[in-house]
């Protein structure tokens, strides 16, 4: 099967059959590759959709959701969890064996924008040879966990999560004007990781200890596919039935004294309208995200097992994955009020005995 990358009318302002500009989940490649496995796929093509791109060469990435995470060898989880099926992304040639020209399939993609109909069909003549080849490779690496234990006799044994990566991308390739190529991940995520330890700090310098336990767990090898979260989840210290929230920080240190992002609102509605609700009282305002990256960082994994995960993040900006990524550039007054809303929330739910819902994404 082959598919176009992103989704109809993707540069409509106004939000028609989809939401315009932003990215739904069903943009998404790993959402894509899922539906061809349910369609009976044993095999997935993505191309980069001609009317709405000049470039269409295929592209590497680093992780398994294929979110483009800067230079590096082509890498993929060809198998999505749940899909069982390769999927690889091919390129000009590809697109001029199968329609004949990369005109021919502009032109099926806007009779699609155009009249949003399914525009499927059987190439006749045409069979596709489809090898995969997967090269093993093993890197020692821990994930970092802190434990407070509640002080409710029974509420102790349940438990909220505080995360972010201490991971990042290493060397770039292309030093910049000051011939330096060490991407120091200053925002991507030291500051989240800082965040998460003062909020921890916060906790144990209380007085009074919350009725639930609260877990501080910086992440490993987030940057190469939520590995360490991953890990966590299916190798838990403390059961996960019993893990009642999760709110993660990643980039929480630029853009702004005073905006906050909150990722997987509308998949976990009580624990955003929590957080919504403690936003002024941390100093901030939200802003919306237009796109959806709710696969993007550790609160995923949680999220995959049933329990209601939020990002906290402050947003992307043009250091992301770069050598310019620096600690000059970090605005602590913002690091500050993120780790103060985090620590707000944190303590309102490991101090209830309240639960929270989660919605399918």
């Amino acid at each position: 099967m082959l598919v176009m990358k992103q989704e109809p009318r993707k540069n409509d302002t106004i939000a028609t059959f989809f939401e315009g500009k932003k990215e739904t989940q069903y943009s998404g490649i790993p959402y894509k590759i899922r539906n061809a496995a349910k369609h009976g796929a044993t095999g997935l093509l993505l191309v980069t959709d001609p009317l709405h791109n000049v470039a269409i060469t295929a592209q590497g990435y680093l992780w398994n959701s294929l979110y483009m995470k800067g230079q590096g060898n082509p890498s993929y989880n060809i198998c999505e969890e749940n899909a069982n099926i390769p999927a690889v992304q091919v390129n000009r040639d590809v697109i001029n064996e199968i329609f004949g020209s990369v005109d021919s399939l502009r032109t099926l993609q806007r009779k699609i924008d155009e009249s949003m109909h399914p525009g499927s069909f059987v190439v006749p003549g045409i069979e596709i040879d489809l090898s995969v080849s997967v090269g093993k490779k093993e890197f020692p690496s821990s994930n970092v966990i802190g434990w407070l234990e509640g002080s409710d006799p029974v509420l102790k044994d349940e438990f909220i999560v505080i995360g972010a990566h201490y991971d990042h991308i290493g060397v770039s390739p292309i030093p910049n004007h000051l011939n330096d190529s060490i991407m120091n991940g200053a925002d991507d995520n030291a500051s989240g990781t800082a965040a998460v330890m003062a909020v921890a700090k916060a906790f144990a310098a209380s007085d009074k200890k919350p009725a639930r336990s609260v877990l501080f767990m910086l992440f490993t090898a987030e940057e190469r596919g939520l590995i360490g979260s991953d890990y966590y989840t299916k190798n838990p210290l403390f059961p996960l039935e019993k893990t009642v929230a999760m709110i993660n920080m990643d980039m929480v240190g630029r853009n702004g004294n005073d905006t906050v992002y909150v990722i997987g609102q509308q998949y976990n509605p009580d624990l955003a309208a929590l957080v919504n609700a403690t936003i002024p009282e941390a100093g901030l305002k939200k802003e919306e995200m237009m796109m959806d990256l709710y696969r993007s960082s550790d609160y995923y994994p949680f999220y995959k097992k049933g329990i209601s995960a939020i990002g906290l993040t402050s947003g992307l900006h043009n250091d992301y994955h770069g050598v310019g990524d620096n600690p000059d550039k970090i605005n602590h007054v913002k690091v500050q009020k993120i780790a103060q809303l985090a620590y707000k929330v944190a303590w309102q739910i490991a101090d209830s005995n309240n639960y929270y819902t989660i919605i399918e994404h």
